[in-house]
């Protein structure tokens, strides 16, 4: 019979001991964290509150040129997001993701309106009849944005329908596309003012 050796700060232990591996995927995504932090400006960074050393370690990644300086740098940057709390970091990514997923959205919904005020027709099937009244359209965004210059608007639209009519581009579905992504952009600013 084997004799079972007892540890008594395991046996007692609240915290599960973690493996190697795990330990090792943690400190991957600490070090994916301040790599994220890259992607921001250093001006930026300055007002985030991040510690001295980290930011420092991020300012002189721009300076950085060897393949091999890099990884260690990327590295020293892991060793020091992991003595941090990554708790403030990680919300300054998730704004700055979802941030950019609201851009994208605006961006793909300025292109559905524009379509759907110069042909009138619904792209996807799952639009209901009013989306697709370009009349109903344009009330929408005129309420949306009463600065928006009306004139300026219907001239848009009939010139980007002429266009499409003769197969010709001129600019005028751009410009309508530009018109529509600034009032979209005028009401998210609102919001965030507000």
């Amino acid at each position: 019979m084997k004799r079972r050796r007892s540890f008594p700060d395991r046996d007692n232990a609240e915290i599960p001991a973690r493996s190697r591996t795990r330990k090792k995927k943690e400190v991957e995504v600490l070090q994916k964290m301040g790599e994220r932090l890259l992607e921001i400006s250093s001006e930026k960074r300055s007002r985030l509150g991040l510690p001295d050393e980290l930011r420092e370690a991020l300012d002189q990644m721009d300076s950085v040129k060897g393949r091999q300086a890099v990884r260690r740098q990327r590295q020293r940057i892991g060793v020091i997001m992991r003595h941090i709390d990554p708790e403030p970091v990680k919300a300054v990514l998730e704004e700055m993701d979802s941030g950019a997923r609201m851009d994208a959205w605006r961006h793909r919904r300025a292109g559905e309106i524009r379509n759907l005020l110069l042909s009138g027709e619904a792209e996807n099937a799952g639009v209901n009849e009013r989306e697709t009244d370009p009349a109903a359209i344009m009330e929408d965004l005129i309420r949306r944005c009463p600065d928006l210059d009306r004139t300026r608007l219907r001239t848009l639209i009939r010139n980007g329908e002429k266009e499409a009519a003769a197969s010709k581009k001129k600019g005028a579905g751009k410009k309508l596309f530009c018109m529509i992504r600034d009032c979209l952009e005028a009401e998210k600013e609102e919001g965030a003012g507000g």
